[in-house]
């Protein structure tokens, strides 16, 4: 299991049946990931998630309400290393659980 930053992923493939030789020994199914790059420019974006049990509403077969909170900020910057020949793409996100 993987956990890609959302801003990082350029596209992805999901393959469930007749598999090549390329894709190993998979079994039920192949997830193909390509990242994005950088560029000649200086690029950048940032968001984040934010839940907490105030703003969550009961779930209607709970008898009480499940007490959490949950952030995750996400951040990506890429450019170039060398005009025209070599770029980089830096993604993070990090998750901060807290249940109580």
């Amino acid at each position: 299991m993987q956990n890609f930053n959302e801003d990082s992923i350029k596209e992805f493939q999901v393959i469930t049946n007749r598999f090549d030789a390329e894709y190993g020994g998979a079994l039920e199914a192949a997830l193909n990931v390509v990242s994005k790059s950088g560029t000649n420019d200086y690029h950048g974006s940032g968001y984040g998630f934010f839940r907490a049990d105030a703003l969550r509403a009961r779930n209607y077969f709970e008898t009480v309400k499940a007490r959490l909170a949950n952030s995750e900020p996400v951040e990506t910057f890429g450019g170039p290393l060398v005009h025209d020949k070599t770029f980089f793409l830096w993604a993070s996100s990090i998750s901060t659980k807290a249940a109580r």
